[in-house]
């Protein structure tokens, strides 16, 4: 974000990802990280990926699309940010960033976030939020995130930069205190972020200057609050509430399988016989735990979408949380703890198509 470029006392050092201390981290990016190999990328152990949707009222991020559909399809978690313009209504920015993200957003997403900070003028370089008043800026940023919450149904957190928001909002900025920050600061060391006060982060970008695999240029890397980290990384709404983990969970569903396949229904035998051909040239002769997984598969799975998949097509389908419990249960039940490239591809496709219900209470119970 654009926050690196306007902070004097920014930590230059170069920051290689995994750092392996523990902490929990995630990225942000946009079009300037340039064409990004996510499949390598998600070799990591990223725990959040933001990407830049749009900014202003009619700009849209030109890698938007590919980036959260490639992040996505590898498991890793997903979330959109709109960049704030001071030149625009906020009520139009909101539109237009929900006209954007809408149609590539899944329930397992991570909460939208608004980009609130520096907005430097084309020429001369000025921060356009000179011109409104801290009430003007509040007021805005309410309409932006109210309207968002209401078409998503979620809570999206705020990010900026602490001496930004103490010049611009100062007191003003109390009337926000229900939003979860994402602050920006590279010039603080240590496990906590200097913040405003009465205010909790829920992430620390602590760099603009870091390094991951598979990405060509330096990017943002943010530490994950351990204290809030469930607050936002969920498409359920609790990013303004205080859900400490210690809620009871619901009894695990029973696993149903229709006692006759739609897909035996529909398909011919010889279609039968091409896609479980497709399964052990992936896979080899099947035993008696490696059937009983694949036919939940098999049996849920839509013909048409069958057909796509003898015919090396896919489409999307479980949420990144639940694609990442999927591989895990895969590696260990089917693949001897580890899943070659053409057996990911596979299992990939398979989850595409099956039902997600049955998957649910099957497989990743």
């Amino acid at each position: 974000m654009f926050g690196a470029l306007s902070s004097a006392t920014a930590d230059q050092r170069g920051h290689s990802f995994p750092f392996n201390d523990g902490g929990t981290y995630g990225i942000d990016v946009s079009h300037y990280g340039g064409h990004i190999d996510w499949p390598v990328v998600a070799k990591t152990d990223l725990k959040s990926v933001y990407i830049k949707a749009s900014q202003g009222h009619t700009y849209v991020d030109a890698k938007f699309v590919y980036n959260i559909t490639h992040a996505r399809r590898e498991g890793l978690p997903v979330g959109a940010y709109h960049f704030f313009s001071a030149g625009t209504s906020a009520k139009v920015q909101a539109e237009h960033f929900i006209d954007v993200y809408k149609p590539h957003r899944t329930a397992g997403d991570l909460v939208p976030a608004l980009d609130l900070e520096w907005d430097p003028a084309r020429h001369s370089g000025n921060d356009r939020w000179a011109n409104h008043s801290a009430s003007e800026i509040v007021s805005m940023v309410q309409e932006w995130v109210t309207a968002v919450e209401s078409a998503f149904g979620v809570t999206p957190i705020i990010y900026t930069n602490k001496s930004w928001w103490e010049g611009r909002i100062g007191s003003h900025g109390a009337q926000l205190k229900k939003y979860k920050i994402w602050i920006a600061n590279y010039s603080h060391h240590g496990n906590t972020p200097p913040m405003m006060d009465g205010f909790d982060w829920v992430m620390w970008q602590f760099t603009g200057n870091g390094h991951i695999d598979g990405i060509n240029t330096v990017v943002d890397i943010s530490l994950m609050n351990p204290n809030s980290s469930a607050t936002h990384s969920t498409g359920t709404n609790t990013a303004s509430g205080s859900d400490t983990g210690t809620t009871p969970q619901p009894p695990k569903p029973v696993c149903k399988i229709p006692a006759t396949a739609a897909v035996q229904v529909v398909l011919t035998k010889e279609e039968l016989a091409s896609l479980f051909g497709v399964i052990r040239d992936q896979f080899g002769e099947l035993d008696d735990t490696q059937v009983t997984f694949f036919n939940v598969m098999v049996n849920t799975a839509s013909p048409r979408m069958l057909r796509s998949l003898i015919a090396g097509g896919e489409q999307p389908m479980l949420t990144a949380a639940e694609q990442r419990d999927f591989f895990d249960v895969a590696r260990s039940k089917v693949g001897g703890g580890h899943l070659t490239a053409g057996q990911v591809s596979l299992l990939n496709s398979l989850i595409q198509t099956a039902d997600a219900a049955a998957v649910r209470d099957c497989i990743i119970r």
